[in-house]
C-alpha cells in the first residue's frame, strides 16, 4: 500500500463527522399561537386578552389606568337622599361575587382598555321598583349591528377559539368585529348564536372612539408588534439560561491504534456514543450516573460543551428599547410601572400633572352614564330632586402630594442610614482612648420611655450625700443645656427664620441632611462629654460612700483606666441613643412633614422647638438613671477592695419606692458583685443604694 492509500485509509477509519440539531420550539415560547392572531389593520379581540396575560407591563399598565380614574362618590345638598344613594352605591351586587358601584366601574374601566370599549347592564327587581344589580359584559363577545334607525348589540359570550385561519371562520367575534359596517342580517347573527341585548338597560363606555366605530381602540393598539419581539426575547433567555442546566455535549474519539480494523473502529465508537446518552438520560431523570470506558492507550476522549465560547447577546438595552414603547403608549411615568430609569425621578412631577388630567378628561365622558344610572334607580324608587340635591364626583389621588411625600421619605430614610451608620467624625467623650475602647464592652440598661414633669414624683435619694443631688444637677443641667444649644444651631444653620415674604414654602433639601448630621454629632461629643464627667464623680461619690458605710480609709482613689474607658464609650453609646431617636423620629420627622404640609419657616421652626422640647425630660431621665447607677457600682468595687462578701439593697421605705425595689429589699441579703443593683435592675428613676454587711 502506497503512502497516499495509507494516508487516505487512516482519515478514513480514524476520523467520523457527526451533526445532529433539534428544534426547541417556537422563538414565541408558549405564546406562539400569537402569531397567527396578528395581522396588520385587523382586530382580534382575542389576541388583545392574551397580549395583556403575556407581557406584564401591559397588564400592569391597564390596572394602573383604572387605579388612577379615582373612587366615585356622591355629593350634594340633600343629605337623605345622598345617604340613600351611598347606601346602593355601597350594596349593589355586581357580577356574581362583588358588591358596589365602584367595583362596575372598574370592571367596565378595564374592560375598554383591553378592548377598547366596555358595556354594562342594570338588572332591576321583579317589580321593576329598583335596580338591584349590574353586570359588564365580556366584550369579546359583544358586536355592534348599525340599522337605519340604531345602533344595535348582539351578545355571545365568547367560547375556545381557534383563530389560525386568516379568513377568520373559527372566529366570529374577530369577523364581526372588523366587518361590523357592512351589517350581518339577523339570521346569520342567531345563527352564530349572539342574543340582541335591550340597549335601555346597557350602559356603554368607549376608549378613544373613532369615527364613530362603536368597538373603540384599546390601548394595545400598535404593541401587538412590539410584543411580539419582546416575547422573543424573553423566550431566548430562557432558553439559554435553560442550556446552562442541561448543556448539549460533543464527545470526540481519537483511536491512535495503527492495527485496528475498521469493524473494530465503529463498534467502539457506537459504545461510547450509547454509553453517553445512557448517562445523561439518567442524569436528566435525577439519577447519578457516570460515564467510565476503557479504550487504547494512546487512543483520546474528549467531552466538551457545545458553544461554551459564545458569548450571550445583550439583552437589557432592546428589550428597554421595547418597553419605552409600552411605556409611552399608556402615558404612564415609568416608575408607576416599575421601571427605575434614570430618567424616570426628573420627570416625575411633570408627567403626574398630565396622568391627573387625562384620568379627568376619562371621568367627563364617564360622569354622564353613571349619572344616568344613578337617576334611573332613584326613578324606579319613586324619588324626585331638584339640581343641587346630589351629584356624583371623582375622588382622585394626589399624585403632586404622593410625590412630595415619596420624596420627604427618602430624605428622611438617608437622614437614619446617615445618623445610624459609620459617621464621617465620631466624637468622643473627654479622658477616653478611641484605640482601647474598641475591646471594651458595657451593658446600656433599657430606657424607659415616660413623659413627666421634671422632679414630678420621684423618689428622694437613700444615699445620705448632699453631693449626689448637686451632682446630679449639674449633669442635667450640661445636658439640656447642649441640646438647647443643638436646637438653636440646627434653626440658624437651616435658615428657620421668618419668611421674607407671604407663601414663602419650606423645601427640605438633600443639603439640610449634612447639617442635621453635623449637628447630630457635635451633640453626640457634648453630650457625651457632659455624661461621662458625671459618671466619674458618681462613681467616685460611690466610693467614698462605700468608706463612710465601712467606717474605714478609702481604699480606691482614682477610677482604673480600663473602666474609665468602659465608662466614657457608655457614656457615649447612651447620648449617642437618644441623639439618633430624636434626630430621626422627631427633628427629621418634623422637617419631612413641614415640607409635605406646605408649611414656611417660621411654622417648621415652632415645630422644631416643640419637637426639641420633649426631650429634656430625655435627658433628665438619662443623668438621674445613669449617676444612681455610677454610685452604686463605686460601692461595689470599694466593698471588694475592703472584702465585703455580702450587702442589702436599701430603699426609703416611703410612698414613693417602687414595689421592684421593695422585692429587691426584702430578698437581701446578696454577694458582692452578684446582686441587684439600684437602676440596672430596677427601673430608670430609681434612687436606692446599698449598704454593707459586716460581721456576720
Amino acid at each position: 500500500m502506497g503512502f497516499f492509500d495509507r494516508l487516505r485509509s487512516k482519515f478514513a477509519s480514524g476520523t467520523q463527522i457527526s451533526q445532529s440539531q433539534i428544534g426547541r420550539g417556537d422563538p414565541l415560547g408558549p405564546w406562539g399561537q400569537l402569531r397567527g392572531m396578528f395581522e396588520p389593520r385587523q382586530v382580534n379581540p382575542f389576541l388583545l386578552e392574551a397580549l395583556r396575560e403575556a407581557v406584564a407591563p401591559i397588564d400592569g399598565g391597564i390596572g394602573r389606568l383604572v387605579t388612577l380614574d379615582g373612587i366615585v362618590a356622591v355629593e350634594g345638598g340633600n343629605d337623605r337622599l345622598t345617604a340613600e344613594i351611598e347606601d346602593w352605591m355601597n350594596n349593589v351586587v355586581v357580577g356574581d361575587t362583588e358588591l358596589g358601584l365602584q367595583a362596575f366601574v372598574d370592571q367596565l374601566g378595564g374592560e375598554s382598555y383591553e378592548q377598547g370599549c366596555g358595556i354594562g347592564e342594570w338588572v332591576p327587581d321583579r317589580r321593576g321598583r329598583d335596580i338591584v344589580a349590574l353586570r359588564v359584559a365580556d366584550t369579546k363577545g359583544v358586536h355592534f349591528r348599525r340599522t337605519e334607525s340604531e345602533l344595535e348589540v348582539w351578545y355571545r359570550p365568547p367560547g375556545n377559539v381557534d383563530a389560525t385561519r386568516r379568513d377568520g371562520t373559527h372566529n366570529v367575534e374577530a369577523v364581526l368585529r372588523n366587518n361590523f359596517l357592512l351589517g350581518a342580517s339577523t339570521d346569520a347573527l342567531i345563527g352564530a348564536g349572539l342574543t340582541q341585548l335591550d340597549t335601555d338597560r346597557l350602559l356603554y363606555t368607549g376608549n378613544r372612539v373613532e369615527a364613530g366605530d362603536p368597538y373603540g381602540v384599546s390601548m394595545i393598539r400598535s404593541l401587538e408588534f412590539v410584543s411580539q419581539i419582546l416575547l422573543q426575547l424573553q423566550n431566548a433567555t430562557g432558553h439559554v439560561w435553560s442550556r446552562y442546566g442541561d448543556p448539549p455535549l460533543s464527545l470526540t474519539y481519537k483511536a491512535k491504534a495503527s492495527r485496528i480494523s475498521q469493524p473494530q473502529l465503529d463498534e467502539r465508537r457506537n459504545r461510547l456514543a450509547t454509553d453517553l446518552a445512557n448517562v445523561l438520560a439518567a442524569k436528566r431523570k435525577g439519577n447519578a450516573a457516570d460515564f467510565v470506558q476503557a479504550i487504547g492507550a494512546d487512543d483520546e476522549i474528549t467531552i466538551t460543551v457545545i458553544g461554551a465560547q459564545d458569548q450571550i447577546l445583550e439583552i437589557e438595552m432592546p428589550a428597554r428599547h421595547l418597553l419605552e414603547q409600552v411605556v409611552s403608549k399608556f402615558g404612564l411615568p415609568a416608575w408607576m410601572l416599575g421601571f427605575q430609569w434614570s430618567t424616570s425621578e426628573r420627570l416625575a412631577e411633570q408627567q403626574s400633572e398630565v396622568v391627573l388630567q387625562e384620568s379627568r378628561t376619562r371621568w367627563q365622558r364617564r360622569a354622564p352614564y353613571l349619572t344616568r344610572l344613578v337617576a334611573t334607580m332613584l326613578r324606579l324608587r319613586g324619588r324626585s330632586w331638584k339640581v343641587g340635591d346630589w351629584k356624583l364626583v371623582q375622588h382622585l389621588p394626589n399624585l403632586h402630594d404622593e410625590l412630595k411625600r415619596a420624596q420627604a421619605g427618602f430624605l428622611l430614610a438617608q437622614t437614619d442610614l446617615m445618623l445610624r451608620g459609620e459617621l464621617n467624625a465620631t466624637p468622643q467623650p473627654a479622658g477616653t482612648d478611641q484605640g482601647a475602647a474598641k475591646s471594651l464592652t458595657w451593658p446600656a440598661p433599657p430606657l424607659q420611655i415616660v413623659r413627666k414633669s421634671a422632679g414630678d414624683g420621684a423618689e428622694p435619694f437613700a444615699e445620705p450625700d448632699p453631693e449626689l443631688p448637686a451632682l446630679e444637677s449639674r449633669t442635667i443641667r450640661a445636658l439640656q443645656g447642649a441640646w438647647k444649644r443643638a436646637e438653636r444651631q440646627l434653626i440658624d444653620r437651616l435658615g428657620l427664620t421668618p419668611a421674607k415674604r407671604e407663601g414663602e414654602l419650606f423645601e427640605f433639601t438633600a443639603q439640610m441632611l449634612l447639617v442635621l448630621q453635623e449637628i447630630a454629632n457635635q451633640m453626640e461629643a457634648e453630650g457625651a462629654d457632659a455624661l461621662t464627667r458625671g459618671l466619674f464623680d458618681a462613681w467616685l461619690r460611690g466610693v467614698a460612700n462605700a468608706a463612710t458605710d465601712l467606717d474605714l480609709a478609702q481604699v480606691l482613689t482614682e477610677i482604673p483606666a480600663a473602666l474609665r474607658e468602659a465608662i466614657g464609650q457608655r457614656g457615649l453609646q447612651l447620648v449617642r441613643n437618644v441623639v439618633i431617636r430624636a434626630m430621626t423620629d422627631d427633628v427629621g420627622a418634623a422637617l419631612a412633614q413641614g415640607a409635605f404640609d406646605g408649611l414656611n419657616s417660621t411654622e417648621v421652626a415652632s415645630r422644631l422647638r416643640q419637637r426639641f422640647g420633649v426631650y429634656d425630660y430625655d435627658w433628665e431621665r438619662l443623668a438621674r438613671s445613669e449617676i444612681t447607677l455610677a454610685q452604686s457600682e463605686g460601692k461595689q468595687a470599694e466593698y471588694q477592695e475592703a472584702g465585703v462578701d455580702s450587702y442589702d439593697y436599701v430603699t426609703m421605705r416611703d410612698a414613693l419606692v417602687s414595689s421592684i425595689c421593695r422585692e429587691h429589699e426584702r430578698n437581701g441579703p446578696y454577694p458582692v458583685g452578684g446582686g441587684p443593683l439600684p437602676m440596672r435592675d430596677s427601673h430608670p428613676n430609681c434612687r436606692c443604694t446599698t449598704k454593707p454587711r459586716v460581721g456576720e
